[in-house]
This record gives structure tokens, sequence and C-alpha cells, in this order.
């Protein structure tokens, strides 16, 4: 197989992360780097804080790094680095509520105190899990109780070889308004499904505000265990509006993740399930995105069904086609990562944007995995003309021929980390053999041609957007009309791979 899938770094990482928690001063896409906690918690304003000043945060810190090298001791190759990311998330939310507090510049006493003693505690409570769960590795089974930076999980055996989860969340970080609070508190009974993995629907809830609201529709409940930790899926892979609801929580998605067995090693009894392996070494993932995938069994499985599927199609191209799809994928690989981040912490959610979207960035990965495994297996290597469904790792289009026997073109290009630089393609015209004529008869109309088994969008547009805007910014009236939203020196130029009509071509948010 060649080489497409070579990790790359995530370039945006380090603004990313200065967005979110700025004092902490690390890459994010090195959260399975060991290291020091370095929680630097008394840096500029936060030196006001009461624990500062006597010393406590930098002997409490000393015994968290402590607790942590202790159980990563302990740990199996392929749990480090998910144990790693687990401390990192947790230095982040630490390093969240002191931003929040000593953000403003303002001397309130009594606001620095509660902070001060939120941090004490949740340092305090975040070395004790640490040693629970260090003390928790080898255990086997799901039945017991879990743990990570975001809440617990306890379960328990039930009849009918089922098992009753509790999931208790608190994301007690960020906005110290009520309205800014994270926090779940859910329960489930779940029971052998497909491929390992335990499920269930949430207990029915009712809006405690109001007697009269209906019961609501129960969300779905998923765990696994991969390794050394317990996989928990909360609500559907694509969050939507109403999973909240569904869960009774205010935030549902730092439920989903990886969590640690704690207590003492003796056996569990229950259900168990295999490691399952992606194709690379989970013990080095290269960025944040492999770490997902080793720490869902679900995403491992994609990720060797997709390999398997591109050394399928290999065979089957022509040389030229072969070159142009290996670079298709290796801008696939560049930009999953990429992906990925953006949805862990999302800019665009202003007013939360201290929290890690734990279930939105996995039900993205999982998108894009399900949408480049349908492109590999329904490629269409014996399409001819331009009708169909095209696709590439940033850009999809949909040919159809109306009636009246013309081509109507619909579609779009996209950029990652700019949900607002993308491109529309919506256009017609008519086909003389291979040769496309376009409607718009403008000096930049939109444009198609075939080009070896793929297919070419607005060829003209990469030159066209270069000399779109002059070097005073204003735009060049000769270089035609832009086709892209926010600058018009965006090109809307794709190139596509030809597909069969598959489920798995579904829109992704981007």
């Amino acid at each position: 197989m060649e080489p497409w899938y070579t990790p790359y770094p995530v370039i945006a990482a380090a603004l990313l992360l200065a967005s979110v928690a700025p004092c902490l001063g690390d890459d994010v896409d090195s959260a399975n780097k060991p290291r020091p906690t370095a929680y630097a918690l008394c840096g500029n304003d936060g030196a006001r804080l009461p624990a500062c000043k006597d010393g406590s945060f930098d002997r409490l810190g000393q015994e968290v790094d402590a607790a942590v090298k202790a159980a990563l001791a302990k740990a199996q190759p392929t749990t480090i680095p998910i144990l790693m990311r687990d401390q990192f998330w947790f230095r982040e939310m630490v390093g969240a509520v002191i931003d929040d507090a000593t953000g403003g510049g303002d001397d309130q006493p009594e606001v620095q105190k509660r902070t001060s003693d939120n941090v004490v505690a949740t340092l305090h409570q975040r070395t004790a899990t640490l040693r629970a769960i260090a003390q928790g590795f080898g255990r086997t089974g799901v039945a017991g109780r879990w743990a990570n930076a975001f809440g617990t999980v306890e379960i328990t055996a039930v009849e009918h070889d089922g098992y009753r989860i509790v999931l208790s969340g608190k994301a007690s970080y960020g906005g110290s308004a009520d309205n800014l609070q994270q926090t779940c508190n859910a329960d489930a009974v779940v029971h052998l499904g497909a491929n390992g993995w335990l499920s269930g629907k949430v207990a029915g809830r009712r809006d405690p505000s109001s007697a009269q609201t209906p019961a609501l529709e129960a969300a779905l409940l998923k765990i696994r265990r991969q390794g050394d930790s317990l996989r928990v899926l909360a609500g559907d892979e694509v969050l939507n509006k109403d999973n909240d609801a569904d869960f009774n929580c205010r935030g549902t998605n730092q439920l989903t993740g990886n969590y640690f067995a704690i207590g003492t090693t003796a056996a569990a009894n229950g259900h168990s399930a295999p490691f399952v392996a992606p194709t690379f070494d989970c013990a080095h993932p290269a960025t944040e995105s492999d770490e997902e995938i080793c720490a869902d069994p679900g995403l491992a499985a994609n990720d060797v069904k997709l390999n398997e599927a591109w050394k399928r199609l290999l065979p089957r191209l022509d040389a030229a086609t072969r070159r142009l799809l290996t670079e298709d994928q290796r801008a696939w690989a560049k930009s999953q990562p990429e992906r990925y981040l953006s949805m862990l912490h999302p800019a665009w959610a202003k007013q939360t944007n201290f929290v890690h979207w734990t279930a939105l960035a996995h039900g993205n990965l999982a998108q894009l995995q399900r949408e480049r495994i349908a492109m590999l297996e329904g490629y269409d290597e014996n399409r001819r003309g331009y009708e169909g469904e095209w696709r590439s790792y940033n850009a999809n289009l949909s040919v159809m021929r109306e009636k009246n026997g013309k081509l109507r073109v619909d579609g779009n290009k996209w950029f990652e980390g700019d949900y607002k630089g993308g491109c529309d393609y919506e256009f017609k015209g008519t086909a003389d053999g291979d040769v496309f004529h376009p409607d718009d008869k403008s000096k930049n109309p939109d444009t198609m041609e075939r080009d070896h088994g793929t297919l070419i969008v607005n060829r003209a547009d990469d030159e066209w957007a270069k000399r779109r805007l002059n070097s005073d910014s204003k735009p060049d009236t000769d270089a035609g009309e832009g086709k892209c939203k926010r600058s018009q020196s965006i090109s809307s130029t794709a190139r596509v791979f030809p597909v069969r009509p598959s489920s798995g071509h579904g829109a992704t948010a981007r």
C-alpha cells in the first residue's frame, strides 16, 4: 500500500490553544508527549489568588504530577497516550478557571478566594482520582467505578445479562454563571449489541420546571472496553439540539470519552471485549485525531476498513488517476486531524469556548471516516461523461440531467478552519461529448472538464483568484467574478472523483 497515511503536524493548534487557555503555553497536538504538568497557575493576575501566596498550588501541583507518573508507570502502552490526553484536558480546565476569575483585572477578594478554594479542592480530587486509577489497571469486565477528568461512571450488573450505568459529569470550569456550567447526570440499562458494544436508552426524563412537559425521547448510550479504558458514547454520533434535553443535562458532550477503572485491581465479573487496533501504532499516535481513533473501537475499525478499501481500489485505476487519487488521499489525511481539533475546541461557541466538545469532535471524525470509506468503496472508475456524484477531500458535486436535456450542477467546496470561506456550485449547461458549455457567458463562467478519470471544476479560477485583488486590495474588474465567500481571492477550482450514490456521502458540517 502506498504510504498516504503519513501523519502531519496540526499547524493551527498552538494558536487555537492560546484562545482557550493561554496560561498553559503548550501545543495541543503534543498532548501525547510525556512531560511535567506545569500548571503555571500563579503567573500574571493569577498571583493574587490566596493559594498562590501560601504555596498551596505549587505543592498540590507536585502531588498531581507524582500521581500522574505513578499511574502512567502501571498503564499499558496503548493506554498511556489516552491517559496523558485526559491529564492534558484537566490542565486546560484548571487554567480556564484561573482565566475566568482573573481575566477582568479587577480586585475582587471574595471571587479570588472562592476560585482559589475551588482549584485547591479540584487538585486534591485529581490526585485522589489518579491514585485510584493506578490501582484499577488490570481490572476485567465493565462492572465497577470508572473516572476521567470530566466525570464518573458507575456500572452494576442487573438481570437478563444487562448493566445499569450511572454517569455524572461536572465540568465546573470556565464561566461562573450558572447557565455556563456544564453538568450532567444520566442513567441507562444496556445490553450486548453489535460489535461488542453494550447499548441502551437513557431513562426517560421530564423537564423539572414543568409537570406538563411530555416525556422526552430517550437518547442512546453505548459503552465498550478498549484496552484498559472504558469507551462511552453519549447521544447521537452527530449531536443535535435535543441531546441535552434527552439526557436532562446542561452539556452532554463531555460524557463521551474514555474512563479509567478506579479502585483495586481485583477482577470484576462481566462482559469484556478485545482491543480494536487501527492500522498504526496506538502506543505512538502522531496527532490528537490518531489518539481518538485509538481510544474508540468503532473509529479504529473504520480506520482498518478504510485502508482495506484503499488497497482494493488502487489496482483498478490507471497510473495517472492513481497518482491523482493518492494526492487527494494525502490531503484528506492532513486535513482530518485539523477538523478534529476545530470541533474539539470550537471557536464559534463563544459563550462556552472553554468546553471540550468531545462528542461533537468524535461524531465529526466518524463522519469523515464514513464519507471516505463510501467514496473509496463506491468509486466509479468506469464513468463516462459528467452525470453522477463526484467527491474529493474538500469538495463534492452532483451533476444531473434535466428533462430539457440540460445538465444541472450543485455542490460546494470547503476549507478547514474557515466555515465562511467555502464556495458554492450552482450552474447549468450542455455537453457536446466531453466538452461542457456553461449557460453563463460571463468573463469567468463555471466550467467542467474531464481529466483522466477525474473532473476539474472551474480550472481557470485558480489563476483568476490570484489576480482578483490588486496590491491596493481593490477588485480587478478584468479578473472575473469571485465565486467564494469571505474573500474574492479564494479559488473555487477543485478536482473531484466519480463515486456511486451512497448514504455515506452525507453533508458534513464544515
